[in-house]
């Protein structure tokens, strides 16, 4: 591929995961809305075993998918980045985001999270205080740049270390195997592909 098509190609998956981020937030939204009118519902009615069951699965199901406190922190603060917040901040847009549950976050709970992600190198103080308090900003893990390719893989047009390579056919191997499959190089994942022999 030539680098024009690289960039197109960046641009566009770039575009549709911004898109699917915010399907999934509105489905999360609906989903706690979803939630919410079952409990109340199930509460007003007497329930039959089967849909007494059915409720408790699917509300254990949305709880269990419900972010920590710690994890919604870290999301507000990559979706901010680079800008900063204080805590008071981070809790008054957690309490206003409809996809987090919980609609009273104290201040207390808001700065241990922000320290956690601090000390787990998720996030850092920002470069100025406001009010007199220190604010907090994501810390994104940088990636590789088209430039330092050569440097992380090694001059380019020299080979590289296959290792990982070999693991991945090592495993598709093993589950060829295990599937019936005669052979790997017939493999419809694999058909075609030139591999080096083991």
């Amino acid at each position: 591929m030539a680098p024009d098509e690289y960039t197109k190609a960046l641009d566009k998956a770039l575009e549709d995961l911004e898109k699917k981020l915010l399907q999934r937030d509105l489905l999360t939204a609906q989903i706690t809305g979803d939630k919410e009118t079952v409990r109340v519902l199930s509460s007003r009615i007497e329930l039959t075993p089967d849909r007494q069951k059915k409720v408790a699965q699917l509300i254990a199901l949305v709880d269990s998918a419900t972010p920590s406190l710690t994890d919604a922190v870290r999301s507000l603060l990559t979706r901010i980045y680079p800008a900063d917040l204080t805590a008071v901040e981070v809790r008054n847009r957690l309490e206003d985001t409809p996809s987090f549950e919980e609609s009273n976050i104290s201040l207390s709970a808001c700065h241990a999270a922000l320290k956690r992600l601090v000390a787990d190198d998720l996030a850092q103080l920002g470069k100025a205080q406001r009010g007199g308090k220190p604010t907090y900003c994501a810390k994104l893990k940088p990636t590789i740049a088209r430039g330092n390719l050569a440097a992380f893989y090694g001059r380019i047009g020299e080979p590289i270390d296959n290792s990982w390579l070999d693991a991945v056919m090592d495993a598709t191997r093993t589950l060829s195997d295990l599937a019936g499959e005669s052979s790997t190089a017939e493999h419809p994942l694999t058909k075609g592909a030139k591999f080096p022999k083991k």
